[in-house]
């Protein structure tokens, strides 16, 4: 396999000789207003604007929208959704975490959820886009299953227990663009899974894990030959996990929840990290093929803490077993990573991540099918907890990639990797 060889497409400026970055929003006030790799908050409408959400130091929760088709620059419009005075749906709902957005490209409809810790609810909302506008609109912002004015809101979905310290979730959408959430839950103390889906209605919350007592952070992913795939940071194994279901209509049982050979119970994907919770990533090529990265830093000794990947492939077997997983990059000792995938030319897995406590910057690698590539720098800013958009859009060459500056008042930062 033949992998190009991306760069960065950014603003040059001949006068001062440097590159020019856009500023999705100049402050921000917290260093992770882009942090949890796996809610995948970037995606692109049927227009080509780009979407992402972020929240502020004070928990406010934002949607913002590109100026431009298909760009990053310009000036962003960014809608707040909750959060303090003049939020569009709730001025006293607050997260401790970001948001998560999906968009339905054939209704041009953008599916927003995050667990707030005001009332304690995973709460779902949902937005008519249109290309002159939507977000800041609170009329277009509605109820799943209704589209007036006077369902205008959001919906709570499901409880999430009084501890919300790692209470997040993740929202995808089937064939039919109808949601699928998922979000952890806390009872009596224990951390749960929880997975609910909109047929005709929102169905009623099942349990995906009971497995000990720390089951948080959930990735989904809906592949085309109607397979759900979830996975969740489990705490106390040190791993992350895995089950899939056989056609989202049999998701609401939640024995339909197996392990790849169809057997009960689930796989251990990754060797994951106690410390650096909320630092892995899931994703799916057009061949059904299941890529994981985490970070970890068990045993690896002097050679520094390192980012680690396996592969489910579309037969249902893995590429490491038993407890071995490939090594995506070693970023030293005391060095976080957070690694986040996308999909390049519907094939190739592409990562990014940041060397926390390292020299703050960020890189990248791609797959070639064996192995990933070199280690190459996407920018010289300081920069923490980059996502890239799940998957090149077809009519673009390029792709998107987030990050917090590591500098006060810590803007969010856009940059577009591309051929």
């Amino acid at each position: 396999m033949v992998i190009p060889i991306l760069c960065r497409k950014i603003k040059h400026d001949r006068a001062s000789n440097s590159d020019q970055y856009e500023t999705v929003v100049s402050s921000t006030k917290t260093y992770n207003a882009t942090q949890d790799p796996e809610s995948h908050r970037i995606d692109r409408d049927s227009f080509g604007y780009i979407y992402t959400s972020f929240k502020d130091k004070k928990g406010y929760v934002y949607v913002a929208k590109s100026p431009f088709p298909n760009s990053i620059h310009g000036i962003w419009t960014i809608a707040k959704l909750f959060g303090g005075s003049n939020a569009l749906l709730g001025n006293l709902l607050v997260a401790n975490f970001g948001a998560s957005i999906k968009i339905d490209r054939t209704k041009n409809e953008l599916s927003f959820v995050m667990c707030e810790k005001t009332n304690h609810y995973c709460i779902y909302t949902r937005c008519k886009l249109t290309a002159s506008g939507g977000i800041s609109n609170a009329n277009n912002w509605y109820k799943e299953g209704t589209q007036n004015p006077t369902t205008q809101g959001y919906q709570q979905i499901g409880t999430i227990g009084k501890h919300t310290t790692i209470q997040l979730s993740v929202v995808e959408h089937d064939g039919k663009g109808k949601a699928m959430i998922a979000y952890g839950e806390t009872t009596n103390g224990v951390f749960h899974l929880k997975y609910v889906w909109y047929d005709t209605s929102w169905t009623t919350p099942i349990t995906i894990s009971s497995y000990s007592n720390y089951e948080w952070a959930p990735d989904l992913v809906w592949t085309d030959n109607d397979v759900c795939h979830i996975a969740w940071e489990s705490y106390q194994s040190n791993t992350i996990r895995y089950k899939r279901c056989e056609g989202v209509a049999n998701s609401m049982t939640a024995s339909n929840w197996k392990k790849a050979n169809g057997e009960t119970g689930y796989d251990n994907a990754v060797f994951h990290s106690t410390l650096k919770p909320r630092a892995f990533s899931m994703i799916s090529n057009s061949n059904h093929d299941i890529f994981f990265t985490s970070h970890t830093e068990l045993d690896c000794g002097d050679a520094g803490e390192r980012s680690l990947y396996n592969i489910l492939d579309r037969h249902g077997s893995w590429k490491f077993v038993a407890g071995e997983c490939g090594t995506v990059a070693i970023t030293g000792k005391k060095t976080w990573s957070y690694p986040n995938l996308g999909i390049k030319n519907n094939e190739t897995p592409i990562v990014v991540y940041s060397k926390i406590y390292g020299n703050e910057k960020l890189y990248y690698r791609m797959f070639d099918g064996s192995t990933w590539t070199d280690e190459a720098q996407i920018t010289s800013m300081v920069g923490r907890f980059p996502i890239i958009e799940r998957r090149q859009p077809t009519s673009q060459t390029g792709m998107i990639v987030l990050f917090t500056k590591y500098a006060s008042p810590y803007p969010v930062i856009a940059v577009t990797l591309e051929n």
